[in-house]
């Protein structure tokens, strides 16, 4: 998919209901949202209380029923480098055929809400 060069239209799914409905639409990929899955697994917002563990076993319960590339939202990692590659890898094995990674200063918060600090990058003069 990368590959082509055009803009990829994935929707945000967060469980098996809305992967199918988003299969049933016929999109080229598809989208856990860490704020969906979340919200619709603990009636909460994302706000860094689903660890990996819970995180990992949606990835492997929604790529096992999509039919389409499945890019996952990896939170941020879960800790340090380790837990990163950690991560990675557990995605990967999981079924994910991406990752995304936020890297946000701690205490993390959903990507898009009021307050959120990423972590800034070094400026070379």
């Amino acid at each position: 998919l990368i590959g082509k060069g055009e803009l990829l239209v994935c929707p945000g799914v967060y469980d098996g209901i809305s992967l199918r409905i988003a299969q049933k639409v016929g999109f080229d990929a598809h989208y856990m949202t860490g704020y969906g899955t979340v919200a619709s697994h603990l009636g909460l917002p994302d706000a860094g209380l689903a660890g990996y563990g819970e995180m990992v076993d949606r990835v492997r319960t929604l790529s096992r029923i999509s039919t389409a590339p499945l890019i996952c939202d990896g939170d941020t990692g879960y800790g340090g480098l380790l837990n990163v590659a950690h991560t990675v890898e557990g995605y990967e094995a999981a079924g994910a055929a991406a990752i995304q990674l936020e890297d946000q200063e701690f205490p993390k918060k959903c990507g898009h809400t009021p307050g959120r600090r990423a972590v800034p990058l070094p400026c070379s003069q």
